[in-house]
C-alpha cells in the first residue's frame, strides 16, 4: 500500500511536470506568431512558410517514438530537463533570424526540445499516478500545456515589447533553467521509485509496432484532430496579416482561440469520466466543423465567438485520447504518448506544406473549408472501431 506521504509527493511531481508543460508549451506558438513577420522580412511565399511549419512534425516524427522508447527503460529525467532549454531557445530566437536557413535551424532546435519533453513528461505522470486518478491527472498536465500555447502568443507579443527582440533569448532562458534543477532535485526518479520490473529487451521496432497495434483507432482520431487544429492556427495569422492586422490582432486571436479550449479541456475531462469517452468524442468532434464552418461564412464578432468555441470544441479531447492510449499499453506508457502525440502531432505537421501549397493555388478561406470537415474521420472511427477498445474498468477485471 502507498503511503500518504509517498502519494503526496507524487502529487508535488505531478504538479511540477505540470507547471513543466506549461513553461515548455509557452513557446508553442512564437512560430505561428511570428510567421507573419517572417514571411515579410524574408519575402516567403505561403509554401515556404508551410514547409517552415512542417519541420517541427518532421522532427517529432522521427525523434519521439525513439524517446519514448527511451523514456520507458530508463528513469532519469534528463529528457524533461534539457527539453524545455531547448524549446525556449529555438522559439525565441526565431524573429532574429536574419536567413531562411538560420529559421531552418531555430526551428529545428525548437522542435528537438518540444520532441525531447512530451514523452517523458506525459509518460511520467502515467507513471506516478493510481489508475483510478490516471485521467483526471492527464488532463491537468495537458491543462498546463493548454494554458502555455493560450499565454504563448501574448507572451510573445510583449517580450517584443518590453525588452526586445535582442534580450528575449536571454528572459525566455531563466524560468526553463529554474524549472531544470526542480526536477534534478525533486523528480530523479521518473517512475517513481516503483518500477520492479525486470528490464524489456525487446526492440524498438517491435515495441512501436505493438503498441500502434493497440492504440491505432485512438491515434486515428487524434491525428485527424490534430490535423485541423494546425491548420487553423498556421491559417489564421497568415489571414489576419492579409487582411491588415498587426502583431498584436494575432496574439490576441490566438490568445483567445487556445484560451477557450484551455477552459473547456478539465470540463470535458469530467464529462468523460461520467458519460465515457466515446459519447463524449462524438459529441465534441461532431460538432466542431459545423461551428468551424459557420466562422468563416460570417464576419465580425460572431466569427470570433464561432471559431473560438469552435476550436475549443476540437483541441479539449487531448486528455481523451491520450490517457486512452496509456490505459492500451500501460507497459509503455512513454511510447504511447509518443505515439498518440508526437507521431499525431509530427504527422499532422508534416502536412501544413501542402496546407500551404493549397493556400497559394486557391485561397486561404478556401482552405480553411477544406480542413474543416477532416474531424469526422474521427467520428467514422469512433462509430465503427471504437467499439474494439476495451474501458478502463474493463481492463481492472483482467
Amino acid at each position: 500500500m502507498i503511503s500518504k506521504e509517498k502519494t503526496n509527493g507524487n502529487y508535488f511531481k505531478i504538479f511540477l511536470l505540470t507547471i513543466g508543460h506549461l513553461l515548455n508549451d509557452i513557446h508553442g506558438n512564437f512560430l505561428p506568431t511570428f510567421l507573419p513577420t517572417i514571411i515579410g522580412k524574408l519575402g516567403l511565399s505561403l509554401t515556404q512558410a508551410g514547409v517552415l511549419t512542417s519541420l517541427p512534425g518532421l522532427i517529432h516524427v522521427f525523434l519521439q517514438p525513439m524517446l519514448g522508447y527511451l523514456s520507458d527503460r530508463q528513469s532519469r529525467p534528463y529528457m524533461i530537463i534539457f527539453g524545455p532549454m531547448l524549446t525556449a531557445l529555438g522559439a525565441s530566437m526565431l524573429p532574429l533570424s536574419p536567413t531562411y536557413a538560420v529559421s531552418f535551424l531555430v526551428v529545428g532546435l525548437w522542435g528537438i526540445g518540444s520532441a525531447l519533453f512530451h514523452p517523458q513528461g506525459l509518460g511520467s505522470v502515467g507513471y506516478l499516478t493510481s489508475p483510478g486518478h490516471i485521467s483526471f491527472n492527464i488532463s491537468l498536465f495537458q491543462v498546463g500545456g493548454a494554458f502555455g500555447i493560450t499565454l504563448s502568443s501574448l507572451y510573445a507579443v510583449s517580450l517584443v515589447k518590453t525588452v526586445g527582440l535582442g534580450y528575449m533569448p536571454v528572459v525566455c532562458m531563466i524560468p526553463v533553467t529554474i524549472l531544470a534543477l526542480l526536477y534534478y532535485f525533486y523528480i530523479p526518479d521518473i517512475h517513481g521509485g516503483t518500477d520492479k520490473r525486470k528490464p524489456d529487451t525487446t526492440g524498438f521496432f517491435k515495441t512501436a509496432l505493438g503498441v500502434f497495434k493497440k492504440i491505432w483507432p485512438v491515434w486515428t482520431v487524434a491525428f485527424s484532430r490534430d490535423l485541423t487544429t494546425q491548420a487553423i492556427r498556421f491559417l489564421i495569422p497568415v489571414l489576419i496579416s492579409s487582411q491588415g492586422g498587426g502583431l498584436g490582432r494575432i496574439g490576441t486571436t490566438l490568445f483567445i482561440l487556445n484560451l477557450s479550449r484551455s477552459v473547456l479541456t478539465m470540463i470535458v475531462a469530467r464529462i468523460s469520466d461520467s458519460i465515457g469517452k466515446r459519447p463524449t468524442l462524438l459529441i465534441t468532434l461532431g460538432i466542431s466543423p459545423l461551428l468551424l464552418l459557420s466562422s468563416v461564412l460570417v464576419e465580425g464578432t460572431l466569427s470570433m465567438v464561432l471559431l473560438a468555441a469552435g476550436f475549443a470544441l476540437l483541441g479539449c479531447s487531448l486528455p481523451i485520447t491520450a490517457a486512452t492510449a496509456q490505459e492500451l499499453a500501460p507497459e509503455s506508457r512513454s511510447m504511447a504518448s509518443s505515439l498518440i502525440m508526437g507521431l499525431s502531432f509530427g504527422i499532422s505537421g508534416m502536412m501544413m506544406t501542402p496546407v500551404g501549397a493549397l493556400a497559394d493555388i486557391t485561397s486561404i478561406k478556401t482552405t480553411m473549408l477544406c480542413v474543416i470537415f477532416i474531424p469526422y474521420i474521427s467520428v467514422i472511427i469512433l462509430l465503427t472501431r471504437w467499439r474494439e477498445i476495451p474501458s478502463p474498468s474493463e481492463q481492472d477485471q483482467e
